[in-house]
């Protein structure tokens, strides 16, 4: 499976390979998966893919990758979309394990991208995430964009009640 894998050069190929390998929970398909978590590709699609497989296992183990993957960082080439599977897949695994994947979803409001931040919020509130209130009024102090202190003040809203 594994020497498939490498020898396939398109990404999306390799991208919709990996995200087979969560649907069908194929034997030992944690640990490619987690490879190609680190692997490079075309607007991250193989990593992007790699959270929709994690969230098909249901596996949190990938959750220490999210909170790597939820930090935008343009100057390495990132995409917005990385932030939001992680994200997506944070959500699904707050379910069982909650504490962690509101960690990782909260520690995304430090990511400078408008478009993630209001993600997070929504996330939060959807989660009804009251721990992460203080943080929430703590970003909202220095937003300036409209839609952002929205989201935030939205969230913030719910959560307060």
């Amino acid at each position: 499976m594994k020497s498939h894998f490498y020898q396939e050069e398109n990404d999306y190929v390799r991208a919709a390979a990996v995200a087979a390998l969560g649907k069908v929970k194929a034997d030992g398909a944690y640990d490619l998966i987690k490879e190609t978590l680190q692997t490079d590709s075309h607007r991250d699609v193989i990593r992007r893919n790699a959270y929709s497989a994690l969230t098909a296992l249901k596996d949190a183990r990938g959750l220490p990758f999210a909170a790597k993957h939820v930090q935008y960082n343009a100057y390495d080439g990132n995409m917005h979309l990385l932030d939001i599977a992680a994200l997506d897949y944070a959500k699904v695994m707050a379910d069982e394990h909650h504490r962690e994947a509101i960690a990782v979803i909260s520690g995304a409001l430090e990511n400078p991208y408008f478009r993630t931040r209001i993600h997070v919020a929504k996330l939060l509130s959807d989660l009804n995430a009251k721990e992460s209130l203080p943080q929430l009024k703590e970003t909202l102090k220095n937003v300036r964009r409209f839609e952002v202190r929205n989201a935030l003040e939205k969230a913030i809203q719910k959560l307060s009640q």
